[in-house]
């Protein structure tokens, strides 16, 4: 045995893009990270564990931020509800940044909804063929004025595709150094156990100190 086997760690298969702009790039990441999988099939499972997705590559970033200042609006306003949310788990605690969104963002608009229909249909088509393979998907964290929107993916995802009961296929990412990690983490494995769904994590340091530190304090917030 080697001692990359010996030693029991695994490798992540990584098609490292991210931050697309346009439903055009979208489409071609995903055809990237479909070839990931395929690829992914034919290691030994002693040496592979997983592959990655980063949903900036995906779905258009700037429609990651609609969303993400929708979702914290829901969260901060009872009566606020949208239309177009499919069922997840929770993606605030009560120690969650919300100071990214200060006011009412405005509806997605019919464009901005078919965007997001189609963003999911991507990360569907990975689970699926995820799913199929037997091979587990990582959805990497990413900065926190995106992450409520792709905490929403993941769940949304896994809720559809996380069906063994032994053995889940979609993992999300919580990044540790955020202070609301652990509260988050709890919320979401309480509903995960609650409606039957087994969720995966992965438990990370993080790597985006330096640019949310710059981003609270241009908004007048403690990081």
């Amino acid at each position: 045995r080697s001692v990359y086997e010996a030693s029991g760690l695994k490798g992540m298969l990584v098609y490292g893009v991210e931050h697309a702009d346009d439903a055009a790039t979208c489409d071609d990441n995903m055809q990237h990270f479909l070839r990931t999988i395929e690829a992914a099939k034919s290691l030994p499972t002693s040496h592979f564990s997983s592959v990655v997705v980063k949903i900036t590559a995906i779905c258009p970033i700037s429609l990651l931020k609609r969303v993400s200042d929708l979702l914290r609006w829901e969260y901060k306003s009872q009566n606020f509800k949208l239309s177009w949310k499919l069922k997840s788990f929770p993606v605030f605690s009560d120690s969650s940044p919300l100071y990214h969104t200060n006011s009412e963002p405005e509806p997605l608009t019919a464009e901005e909804e078919r965007e997001l229909e189609a963003a999911h249909v991507r990360i569907q088509e990975i689970c699926r063929r995820c799913q199929e393979s037997n091979v587990p998907l990582l959805v990497d964290a990413e900065d926190t004025i995106l992450q409520p929107a792709i905490d929403y993916m993941a769940y949304s995802s896994a809720i559809i595709f996380n069906t063994d009961k032994d053995r889940p296929i979609i993992y999300n990412t919580i990044q540790a150094y955020l202070r609301d990690a652990g509260e988050r983490l709890h919320l979401a494995v309480q509903e995960a156990e609650r409606e039957g769904v087994p969720m995966g994590f992965k438990l990370v340091r993080g790597a985006y100190m330096s640019s949310e530190a710059t981003l609270a304090d241009s908004l007048g917030h403690k990081s």
